[in-house]
């Protein structure tokens, strides 16, 4: 029989523009003084089932907003008492967790969403005519959870090169929302703006802000090396590569590789 070893070695430059770093440390815990600078949004209203009506006094909601020049900081405040137990994600039940979408151009056509549940556990995806989540869209940003008697909070940075956008010379940028949680006891969904995506017009309805905008450059390096060794045969061969992932700014990317591995090309 034939045996396969493989070893793969991981390297991931930092931004290669430098710039001034954020004062937020993502962390889970939003105690900061540039938080009192962030705009906030409190009046989630209950969408799943779609009531409108005001959050629960005993599972209170508010999402924060800032922008820095590493990328917009969101944040979740978020109380829970013993009337709604705190679900951890377990195969096929429901759990506690958060989400942010955002429509980085304004315009109603396309939205990123990140969520964050009590656990820690993350998806992204990608909103398309007005309702469409596509999960299958993966990208590099950063989260923390945070717990307490009380409750628990949530942070996420979301670097400027994490999706495209227009506009990214201009000193600011309009930008549009949307904040939910799901209380995992329960089933329930709260959001502000009040809109579903169980109805027709979801994306185009987001809350819009403007905000000030901030120039970015990315730049990942990955080589690798494998080793392949053939039992039967006694054959052994090595392989080295590089691949490469430069973003000069939201607008523009170049993917590279060198010599590549066949997994990481399906990938």
């Amino acid at each position: 029989r034939r045996v396969h070893a493989r070893l793969f070695f991981l390297f991931c430059s930092g931004l290669v523009a430098p710039a001034t770093q954020a004062a937020i440390v993502v962390d889970g815990r939003l105690d900061e003084p540039e938080w009192r600078d962030a705009v906030q949004y409190r009046d989630l209203r209950v969408v799943a089932p779609y009531l409108l009506s005001p959050t629960p006094d005993s599972a209170t909601t508010a999402g924060y907003l800032l922008s820095t020049p590493d990328g917009l900081v969101v944040g979740f405040t978020l109380t829970q008492s013993d009337d709604y137990p705190r679900i951890r994600p377990r195969q096929d039940t429901r759990a506690d967790r958060v989400a942010v979408m955002i429509d980085f151009d304004a315009d109603g056509r396309t939205a990123y969403s990140f969520g964050v549940d009590l656990s820690g556990s993350v998806q992204d995806g990608v909103v398309t005519n007005e309702n469409q989540l596509a999960t299958d869209w993966d990208t590099d940003w950063t989260w923390a959870v945070g717990e307490h008697d009380s409750g628990w909070q949530v942070e996420l940075l979301l670097p400027w090169t994490v999706a495209p956008m227009r506009g990214a010379d201009a000193p600011t940028r309009d930008i549009a929302v949307h904040f939910s949680r799901t209380l995992g006891a329960t089933g329930e969904q709260v959001a502000y703006p009040a809109v579903s995506p169980e109805r027709a017009r979801f994306v185009s309805a987001f809350e819009r802000v403007n905000l000030a905008q901030y120039r970015k450059a990315l730049l990942h390096v990955w080589p690798y090396a494998t080793v392949t060794h053939d039992r039967l045969e006694g054959d052994q061969r090595h392989k080295a590569g590089v691949d490469l992932l430069w973003k000069p700014s939201p607008t523009f990317q170049l993917g590279a590789t060198v010599n590549p591995d066949f997994g990481q090309v399906e990938s």
